[in-house]
């Protein structure tokens, strides 16, 4: 029993094509932007029994410019292949087909009303505007052909309403479009997951690429045996004394490259480098010295390829990643075995987690801290956290990127 709210609807629907100036009805419905597929649906289900509207509809198709043509199909011939399956009291509670086919004998089956819902609001452009082949995934139990077929049987195409005739049947305009917007929201919620799951993958091929690059480094730091038997070494007189002396090394940038115009011109060469070590060796064998206390407080290294630890700041770079560590291990090893003559014991403590670096400096870190554990007077910590601290006679050095705070 169809209700008489459908039966009105269908009425009005029919009279105004009736006195429209438009030549069909396909033609009325294009021109005012309405949902022929829902009111074929409508009118099947209304024109056998009910004279009204079967004398408006007669009317309609024999108005000048109507046709049984593709563009303005009868709705008798939709009827064969579809059916809307209502209980008792009208409502619809299911949608059969019967699809004939040329191979295979007919596709027969009955869409429930949720199916038929994720069909509308997922294939429609007003819904979420998927693929028929997107669509597909969320009726498992159908091929792509199969679900194609359905979705032309009931009328089911781009621009038709994102809406099952249930919908329509049960819900007023201001319903719909409140349901509309809840469906655009979980949309958006499925759209944000997607990204989100895309978004992931790029990350994770990125750290593939760099745990290889890494992978790679590692190998190499553990095969590397530099010779720094070349070097100067600085004359010095073995002391006796109980002053001890701390020394600061932060932001050496091995790597950098100082551009044209900069504040300070000059070359940032392996050279360079070795000359201001030099330096500091020249100025500590003035004085006679128990203890030196090397802090190594991060960012001795400049970056790797070109960029930060973050990965989001590209630098001008003089070395390559690898001329970075060997110019770190050659330089530091040849001044920590100069340092050590200088005094009684040297102790070097070495913080992470530079801003430029990162993991590169750290591993860079550790193979010198195997290379010098060989001297006798020389002992070297490598912090695995990017704050801690050491003692000098009751003084605590609390040490962290950049910085050295004595705390009393």
């Amino acid at each position: 029993m169809v209700r008489q709210a459908t039966i009105n609807k269908v009425i009005k629907f029919l009279t105004d094509v009736k006195t429209s100036d438009t030549p069909t009805l396909i033609d009325y419905c294009k021109e005012n932007d309405i949902d022929i597929a829902s009111w074929r649906q409508s009118i099947n289900k209304v024109v056998k029994d009910n004279n009204i509207v079967r004398v408006l509809y007669e009317s309609v198709k024999k108005r000048k410019g109507s046709t049984n043509s593709d563009t303005d199909v009868d709705f008798d011939d939709v009827a064969q292949d579809t059916e809307w399956v209502r209980d008792e009291n009208g409502l619809i509670i299911g949608y059969k087909f019967n699809i004939k086919r040329k191979v295979g004998g007919p596709l027969i089956g009955t869409l429930s009303r949720e199916q038929m819902d994720r069909l509308c609001s997922l294939y429609s452009r007003y819904g979420a505007d998927l693929t028929t082949a997107q669509t597909s995934l969320d009726f498992p139990e159908y091929s792509l052909d199969e679900l194609n077929r359905i979705k032309n049987a009931f009328l089911i195409y781009k621009y038709t309403c994102p809406f099952a005739p249930h919908d329509i049947d049960e819900h007023s305009e201001e319903e719909l479009h409140n349901i509309a917007i809840e469906r655009k929201r979980n949309n958006l919620t499925r759209t944000l997951e997607k990204n989100q799951l895309k978004d992931a993958q790029k990350i994770n091929l990125l750290l593939v690429e760099e745990n290889k690059k890494y992978e790679n480094f590692i190998n190499y730091i553990s095969k590397v045996n530099i010779n720094i038997t070349g070097l100067e070494d600085i004359p010095n007189t073995p002391i006796e004394s109980d002053i001890d002396m701390i020394l600061n090394l932060s932001d050496v940038h091995i790597g950098a490259k100082v551009e044209s115009h900069s504040l300070y011109e000059n070359d940032w060469t392996e050279e360079a480098i070795h000359n201001r070590l030099a330096e500091i060796i020249k100025r500590v064998s003035n004085f006679s010295l128990d203890k030196i206390y090397l802090n190594m407080l991060g960012d001795m290294l400049d970056g790797m390829d070109n960029q930060t630890a973050r990965r989001d700041h590209i630098m001008p770079q003089c070395m390559d990643n690898y001329a970075q560590f060997d110019v770190f291990f050659r330089q530091m090893s040849w001044f920590i075995n100069q340092l050590s003559t200088r005094c009684n014991e040297l102790k070097i403590h070495s913080v992470p987690n530079g801003n430029h670096t990162g993991a590169p400096e750290y591993y860079a870190v550790v193979a010198l801290q195997n290379a010098v554990s060989n001297i006798p007077n020389v002992q070297m910590f490598v912090f695995d956290k990017f704050i801690d601290w050491f003692d000098v006679n009751g003084h605590c050095f609390v040490l962290c990127h950049g910085n050295i705070i004595l705390n009393k």
